[in-house]
């Protein structure tokens, strides 16, 4: 063997390798985009609040750890929901990250189970059909991709964005329908 030719085809295969994984987390990074864009397209019209969206690390609110994923600021949480009506839209506020995650990568997308789990429990507690929780989500964000789309591709280009940034995304890549506000 040469010398040198050893060290230059490890060099190629770290090269290699580290592509894959530039690859991976550029997947990664996107899949999460869309997973937390689906939740303010869907909070917006079903009438929450946002303050924000992120796909930046950081402490998860409700479970005072690190995390990787990205989060939403928003008022929506089916625990504190008053009445049934409003557990319904939280959940399907909850479930509209994981569907649209999933809408975006295709049938092998990978969704967060945990999410969806805590869901499925909210829905149990108040009584209402997960399967309906389900469509209701998977309704909107179609009827909305392009929002969904939009606010996805900002966040991988900008990482954070306010809710007034939010809210200018999604009305203007949403097409108007009759009863939209």
């Amino acid at each position: 063997m040469a010398p040198g030719r050893g060290v230059s085809a490890a060099a190629a295969r770290v090269a290699q390798l580290m592509g894959e994984r530039s690859d991976q987390t550029s997947a990664k990074h996107r899949a999460t985009a869309y997973h937390e864009a689906g939740h303010p397209v869907v909070a917006y019209w079903l009438g929450f609040a946002i303050r924000s969206v992120t796909v930046l690390p950081g402490a998860h609110p409700l479970f005072k750890r690190l995390t990787t994923e990205g989060r939403v600021d928003c008022n929506a949480d089916w625990v504190d929901a008053k009445t049934r009506r409003d557990a319904q839209r939280c959940l399907v506020y909850g479930v509209a990250g994981p569907i649209a995650e999933a809408m975006a990568s295709g049938p092998t997308g990978a969704t967060d189970t945990d999410e969806i789990e805590s869901c499925r429990h909210g829905a149990d507690r108040w009584g209402i059909a997960f399967p309906a929780v389900e469509r209701q989500a998977r309704a909107m964000l179609r009827l909305r991709w392009r929002a969904v789309k939009a606010v996805a591709e900002a966040l991988m280009a900008e990482g954070t964005l306010t809710g007034t940034a939010l809210r200018t995304l999604i009305k203007a890549n949403t097409v108007r329908r009759k009863g939209d506000r």
